[in-house]
């Protein structure tokens, strides 16, 4: 029968005289439970062992045997003359959910199994305690855990896998069992590991339970654990004495010889019983007193001592302040050997017999006779019999009990071998006894009694709400389907209000969730039936179900957006629950303590979070075997190649599958720790001659880009490099692996390096001065010279290119002091724009919004919010009025709302609006394209992106091949299948993706040149035979000066002589360049061009043109009504529902027909913009500023030429100024543009610039006080 604890308040208010025994003697309540044990992972499986009977001894499992046959053969040994024994096993001990709790794969395989197991027993207890991580964080929970105290994985770790020593040792250092979770949950009660031999766990136990007596903690986490990790012996030898003949231990038996052995981990979570009351917490057992002590001198050493027994139990009764008389049941220590038996029984016959004179009213008997000694673990699996026995009000028995031994006169005692199942004696509180006595003399005793929670649950008829969440979606579903197995199974045993309630305050709220609304259990079961079935089919679903499932959402900032809100919500309490339902599917956090305040709350034990475990074990594969290191050698080594080479060796070294790695990402997100990181600190000064210091790699370093651009900047073009010194500041070098001495000298050395490095930390955040600590020596003797410097600003330029706000240059402290003045007056001048960013981030994604990211600059890494424009000018939500230079990033022609567009749209507002039907301006805008440009036909997309897919498309369909090539600096949106980028580690000319997400195949047959490059002709002819296109953007957005005229021409040639495609890329520079855009410009002739952004008019379209032979692979060409012709069949799939959107086609037509009606306005922009080129080359000249106008027609960009961070500040005084330009850079001419605006702004440049040459902070010389005479 299960517990809840409705009728609580009744049944205290009858029992008020035990209410108080309780407080007066700090009794501890027993409120959570997480095991691992042979045929028994969850509370029920558990007693069901017990009453069944069963026997959990049996031989090895066969999946375990491969690993032992390792073992033995590591220790060079016969395997035939070994033998398993038969013990209760484990099924596995190899499987660890290293994801869910932040740690690699091969960390996990390094850690002592005890360690894994141990912390996932840890967190199934937790979820039955039934309490947010996020609650305990900070909290004075004290972690006190039974170990075992032998174990040789480490040592077999340094012999396999010497290289991972350092990795492998904080797994293996005992203390750190139990520190572990005290780390992962920032739990600040005192952390401890209890060896007292066999008693180790229930010492443990009364450890923790005067803790909480004494209020030096409020929550105890009590663990044990115990595995066999060499299960077998000699043939040739006889097994200890102590161990059963059989396997199995007879405890009290007449033919008992012995004891058996066990594996298994047992976790409780115990608390002051007077605050488990008043919290509401599901009680299983209450620990009314405790005692321990040790047997002195005996006969032997490991000798049980029959007084110190007797002594310890009467203790236990003293401090529990209780009648020994009314205890009905004695947990025995029970090991099953002729000596320990008898003793046992002795002294509590000694015990009892000073306060009762009754016989055989006490049953006796030992969970060993089911799992055998599980040493350290062996006290807390007694305990967990004993607590169940009172929860499940049944006196449990022992199994292989067939005669007392003889030396036991159980007829004369207090006690009587249990060996069936019965019922206590109607008494409240129940009350029994455990013991658990070590071998190393050190025995306790601890005095249960019953819980008084006998009252059926009362359910509520009113409805409930009940909130599920998960990491990820399968194990949303594991979720699910466990709690709905739950329910069916126990559901009827507790109240519809607890079920919601326990759900709602026990479990951390997490990305994947299902909110479900219910009027009671079974409508809750049939709705989590109905939830599994939607999630099966991909998450979706109707809200007239009052299921709710929000999958992958960004939580919600719950100080800003506030939690969820039942009690102040107007309505009903179906509405209010609905409400809430949809807000926490949304991300919304809850403070369900402050949402449950109106009404005494009690949890009831809930399923524990399904943990996804998977392989983690040693590697023996090299064993015996000299591993290689590769080709260390100092040489010159491009971004991308350290890159690859960072990204294969964290994969390696800390088993991360490759496509999970990314290049942004803290090493700590990665799972590497700080003293697993020590391999990638010796990694870098082997194979590159750096030295990094923790420090950097924990800062400035702390990501494979991070770390990437700093080798790439420090290393020179030379074939051979000199490696460089360490500097006092970065403090510790790599520690070598170990070849000779002891694992307490590598342990030395590695507490030794943490604790510089901790100094070090502390010191440098303080500001102290950081002297030279001593270092270790490596391995091998590597020589020490400072590195060469990057010879010009080349290397740190040329991730500017793209953006200038990803720019990130290391700022001296006048330029710290410049912006920490400047960035105050921006966020002033631009108020409404920060604030708008702010508070739309959690719901809207846009790579705007974080685009040049880094702690100096954080509070200004946001983009003008515009709330209206007209002609060349825009306007701020602060109403600052902009000249933009911008223009969309190219796609306003003619300026903004410029009355052609304008017109063409408003006509199209009144009566155009048709969507599925073709409207007839598609036709007109398709005629007006083929007019302007000379091309034969059009097709129309949405974007500039999915014209160019199509436009290989249609290549690759026209010519039966794969293979396209593209030329480095080139930008063609992003589709997957040209958003590549070279594999520089790779020979030839392979390509891998550019973006996280795509499949590597997705890239295989993308060839990258180098634009305007002889050779790349070279290699065009080479592989001609296989391409299906050249994909050229004829001129590059981020080079506009590069203008290969003669490259193209001879591209042209190639693609004839060979039959395959050129394409342009005209999605930028289409209808800028040229009416005939690149073609005209050029005089070059395209297959296919790809246009898009200024065709629009402000509107969303792309459009493919070109020759006929590719673009009727849209619709099979021409034909007439009428006559023979019909379309070519052969066809590729393309379309789209708002290809033509009538909207897009008005403006698209309005811009056209500009064109047409304008022929002068291409010299017009082309003339400002080399008014603005000449004018500010000139000055930049003259004042020695890094940088220089490029352009082509009318697109011009900043280019610098040393100083990056010169240009990033100018982009934000030009803004306060009122010049807006794109960030990155290359900035457009449009009509409306007018002669003045161009004069305001070359002048506003030119004042920006002398003010920061004022500002006396940057590479710029300070000749001539402009300011004062301009």
């Amino acid at each position: 029968m299960s517990k809840d604890l409705f009728g609580l308040d009744a049944l205290l208010a009858s029992n008020d005289s035990l209410h108080s025994d309780r407080k007066k003697n700090n009794a501890v309540a027993v409120v959570g439970i997480g095991l691992q044990l042979p045929k028994a992972n969850t509370i029920e499986q558990f007693w069901n062992v017990i009453m069944d009977g069963k026997d959990c001894v049996s031989g090895l499992p066969a999946s375990r045997i491969p690993d032992i046959e390792q073992i033995v053969a590591y220790d060079e040994k016969d395997p035939s003359t070994f033998r398993y024994y038969e013990a209760a096993f484990l099924d596995h001990i190899d499987k660890f959910d290293y994801r869910f709790f932040g740690i690699t794969q091969k960390e996990a395989a390094l850690m002592d199994p005890n360690q894994r197991i141990l912390l996932q027993t840890i967190w199934k207890a937790l979820d039955n305690y039934g309490c947010a991580s996020e609650q305990l964080s900070g909290s004075k929970t004290g972690v006190y855990v039974g170990y075992p105290s032998k174990n040789r994985y480490l040592e077999i770790i340094e012999n396999v896998e010497p290289e991972f020593v350092d990795m492998a040792t904080p797994g293996n250092i005992m203390s750190i069992a139990a520190s572990r979770i005290s780390h992962l949950l920032n739990l600040q009660g005192p952390n401890m590991l209890v060896d007292t031999t066999c008693s180790s766990s229930l010492v443990a136990a009364h450890q923790a339970c005067n803790a909480l007596e004494i209020g030096e903690i409020d929550l105890a986490i009590v663990g044990g654990i115990n595995l066999l990790l060499e299960p077998y012996y000699s043939a040739e030898r006889e097994l200890p004495e102590i161990i059963s003949s059989t396997g199995r231990t007879s405890t009290f038996d007449a033919d008992s010889d012995g004891t058996g052995v066990g594996e298994g981990s047992i976790v409780m979570i115990l608390k002051s019983y007077d605050k488990a009351s008043a919290d509401g917490d599901h009680i299983y057992a209450v620990i009314k007193g405790s005692a321990i002590n040790h047997d002195g001198r005996s006969i032997g050493l490991t000798a049980p001592n029959v007084n110190a027994q007797s002594d310890v139990i009467c203790q236990a009764w003293d401090k529990a302040g209780i009648d020994p008389s009314t205890i009905q049941y004695i947990e025995a220590h029970g090991t099953g050997t002729k000596m320990g038996d008898p003793i046992e029984i002795e002294a509590l016959s000694k015990a009892f017999t000073k306060f009762t004179n009754k016989r055989n009213f006490c049953a006796v008997s030992s969970v060993k006779t089911n799992y055998g000694h599980l040493d350290s673990v062996a006290g807390l699996l007694g305990l967990l019999k004993a607590v169940l026995s009172l929860y499940y009000e049944q006196i449990p028995y022992q199994i292989n009990f067939k005669n007392p031994n003889p030396n036991i006169d159980f007829s004369g005692s207090p006690f009587y071998v249990a060996t069936a199942p019965s019922q206590w004696e109607e008494q409240i509180p129940k009350r029994c006894g455990v013991s658990s006595f070590g071998l190393s003399g050190t025995n306790c005793h601890m005095v249960l009694e019953s819980y008084p929670s006998n009252h059926l649950p009362v359910q509520s008829a009113e409805p409930g709400l009940v909130t599920l969440s998960a990491k990820n979606i399968d194990s949303l579903q594991q979720v699910v389907s466990g709690f709905a197995d739950y329910l069916k199974k126990q559901g009827s045993n507790y109240s519809f209000n607890s079920i919601c309630y326990s759900s709602n305050i026990g479990r951390d709220q997490l990305d994947n969730r299902i909110a479900i609304v219910a009027t009671d259990v079974q409508d809750l079961i049939a709705k989590l039936d109905f939830a599994q079935s939607r999630l099966r089919q991909g998450g979706q679903f109707e809200e007239s179900t009052d299921v709710y499932i929000g999958l992958q959402i960004a939580v919600n900032n719950q100080e800003r957006y506030g939690d969820l809100e039942l009690n102040d919500i107007d309505g009903d309490k179906l509405s209010q629950l609905r409400h809430a339902a949809r807000q926490y599917i949304q991300g919304f956090g809850a403070d369900w303590n402050s949402l449950y305040t109106k009404a005494f709350q009690v949890k009831v034990p809930m399923p524990s979070y399904p943990l996804n475990e998977e392989r983690c074990w040693i590697d023996y594969s090299r064993y015996n075997k000299k591993g290689e290191k590769g080709d260390y050698s100092m040489g010159y080594n491009r971004l991308d190649e350290i890159i690859t080479n960072l990204r294969s060796f964290i994969a390696e070294t800390y088993e991360i599958p490759e496509e999970e790695i990314d290049n942004e990402a803290n090493f700590f997100e990665l799972g590497i720790d700080s003293i697993s990181i020590l391999s990638l600190k010796q990694e870098v000064h082997e194979r590159y001659g750096v030295e990094v210091s923790f420090n950097q790699l924990y800062t400035t370093m702390s990501s494979i880009q991070k770390l990437s651009v700093h080798l790439d900047e420090l290393l020179p073009a030379q074939s051979e490099a000199i490696p460089t010194e360490a500097s006092p500041e970065q403090m510790v070098k790599p520690i070598s692996v170990l070849n000779n001495g002891s694992r307490n000298d590598l342990l030395q050395q590695v507490l030794k390096n943490q604790i510089d490095l901790l100094s070090y930390l502390v010191k440098e955040q303080s500001g102290l001065e950081v002297a030279p600590t001593q270092t270790y020596e490596l391995s091998k003797s590597v020589p020490t010279q400072p590195a060469t410097a990057p010879s010009s600003g080349e290397q740190q330029n040329k991730f500017f290119r793209r953006f200038i706000v990803k720019e990130d240059t290391k700022l001296d402290d006048k330029q710290l002091s410049y912006l920490e003045k400047m960035i105050p007056e921006y966020n002033a001048y631009t108020r409404k724009s920060k604030a708008y960013a702010e508070q739309f981030r959690p719901y809207w994604a846009n790579e705007r919004l974080v685009q040049g990211y880094s702690q100096v600059w954080k509070e200004i890494i946001y983009p003008v919010i515009a709330e209206r424009a007209e002609g060349s000018k825009i306007w701020d939500l602060d109403g600052n009025e902009y000249l933009d230079f911008a223009m969309g990033f190219g796609v306003m022609l003619l300026g903004y709302n410029h009355p052609a567009i304008r017109e063409s749209i408003s006509t199209c507002l009144m009566d155009k609006i048709i969507i599925g039907p073709v409207t007839s301006l598609a036709g007109e805008v398709a005629k007006l394209i083929t007019n302007i440009t000379g091309v034969e036909r059009v097709a129309f997309y949405n974007s500039g992106t999915e014209a160019v897919m199509n436009s290989v498309r249609m290549a690759r369909a026209t010519t039966n091949k794969n293979k396209i090539v593209i030329f480095n600096g080139s930008f063609h949106g992003t589709f997957d299948g040209v958003y590549a980028q070279r594999d520089v580690s790779a020979s030839g000319h392979k390509s891998k993706p550019m973006s996280l997400g795509t499949p590597p195949k997705m890239a295989e047959d993308i060839v990258i040149l180098e634009y305007g490059d002889p050779n790349a002709l070279k290699v065009i002819q080479e592989h001609a035979h296989e391409l299906a296109g050249i994909l050229v953007e004829p001129v590059q957005s981020r080079r506009p000066q590069l203008q290969p005229k003669q490259f193209l021409h001879e591209l042209r040639k190639i693609a004839d002589q060979h039959n395959f495609a050129l394409i342009f890329d005209e999605v930028i520079t289409g209808f800028r360049l040229h009416p005939q855009g690149a073609q005209g410009y050029f005089e070059v002739e395209a297959d296919i061009i790809a246009y898009g952004k200024i065709a629009g008019g402000g509107m969303p379209l792309g459009v493919v043109g070109g020759k006929a032979k590719f673009i009727d692979r849209v619709d099979g060409g021409n034909w007439n009504y009428g006559d023979e012709s019909y379309p070519n069949m052969t066809l590729m799939h393309t379309g789209g529902t708002f290809n033509c959107h009538p909207l897009t086609m008005a403006a698209a037509k309005g811009v056209l027909q500009y064109i047409i009606d304008h022929p002068d306005l291409y010299d017009r922009l082309n003339s400002r913009t080399n008014i603005i080129q000449k004018e500010l080359n000139d000055f930049f000249s003259s004042y020695e500023i890094p940088l220089e106008i490029v352009s082509c027609t009318s697109m011009f960009s900043f280019k610098p030429k040393s100083d990056v961070l010169f240009l990033r500040v100018l982009f934000y005084k030009l803004a306060m100024n009122g010049i807006y330009l794109w960030e990155g850079a290359t900035c457009f001419v449009s009509e409306a543009h007018s002669d003045e605006n161009i004069l305001t702004f070359i002048q506003k440049v030119k004042m920006c610039c002398m003010e920061l040459i004022e500002a006396d902070c940057f590479s710029v010389k300070k000749k001539v006080n402009f300011l004062h005479n301009r």
